[in-house]
């Protein structure tokens, strides 16, 4: 650590740990270990707590609901304030995919349907109605039935046949990849043009386009996973030719991020 430490971007939550956010520990950690993670930011000298400002429950609700467009319920509030980040991906997956899936059954939405397996959402809330089934009043029941799975076709993708109450529906979805498999192109390591990811993940945050110039050191990427970041910079002064990835783009360790010329 000492010998690289320019060379290293730690993530967050280890310069967190050491700055003291999440405590102090019996007899710290060694001196040297420290600055070489700090890199000259300063220590806390008091609980990490009691340097925050009190929560303004109301002003945050008023902020996060003309964010995301719906009006955010004290549950959600809360959530957000203990869980910013968190939050900020549940919300992103609700605009994304749909709002209805957190009233599904706990083990359907970890676990799935098993074929002829049937699970009911009951009340759903008026402003989901509306806006995914047209409704402007609190839903009725809504059951749900998979009915059959369809073999694998071209580019991955199969179609699944679902009981909608009583309507089937047909949907087409591209079946995952084994763990592991990536389908984007990998990074040269012969290639000095080449930005590799430097761990498997998602990516968090693109902070540049194409043709963009960019210089050493810049921060280009950040790469999230198990709750750790890491940024991805530019290893030398360049331009950027050809963009592979963009927010929320999962990698393996490797996979091509970008081309710089």
């Amino acid at each position: 650590i000492q010998k690289k430490q320019k060379n290293i971007d730690y993530p967050d939550s280890v310069v967190g740990l050491f700055e003291g956010r999440l405590g102090f520990p019996h007899r710290g950690f060694p001196d040297e270990v420290t600055s070489a993670i700090l890199q000259g930011k300063p220590k806390l000298t008091i609980r990490p707590s009691s340097a925050l400002p009190p929560a303004d429950f109301t002003k945050t609700q008023i902020e996060l609901s003309d964010k995301y467009g719906v009006q955010l319920d004290d549950e959600r509030v809360m959530a957000a304030l203990l869980y910013p980040k968190v939050f900020d991906d549940y919300m992103n997956f609700c605009a994304t995919n749909t709002a209805a899936a957190a009233f599904l059954p706990t083990p359907i939405f970890w676990y799935s349907f098993s074929i002829g397996q049937t699970a009911t959402i009951s009340k759903l809330p008026s402003e989901i109605a509306q806006k995914e089934l047209g409704s402007t009043l609190e839903s009725e029941e809504i059951t749900l039935t998979l009915k059959r799975v369809g073999p694998l076709k071209a580019g991955r993708m199969r179609t699944i046949v679902f009981q909608v109450n009583d309507k089937e529906q047909h949907v087409e979805v591209k079946n995952p990849a084994a763990e592991g498999e990536f389908d984007g192109p990998m990074a040269d390591t012969s290639n000095p043009n080449h930005l590799p990811s430097p761990m498997p993940g998602m990516v968090d945050k693109c902070h540049i386009e194409v043709g963009q110039s960019v210089v050493a050191g810049q921060e280009l990427f950040i790469v999230s996973a198990l709750k750790m970041e890491v940024k991805v910079r530019a290893p030398r002064d360049g331009k950027i030719d050809k963009l592979y990835v963009e927010a929320r783009d999962k990698l393996v360790e490797g996979a091509l991020m970008a081309v710089i010329s």
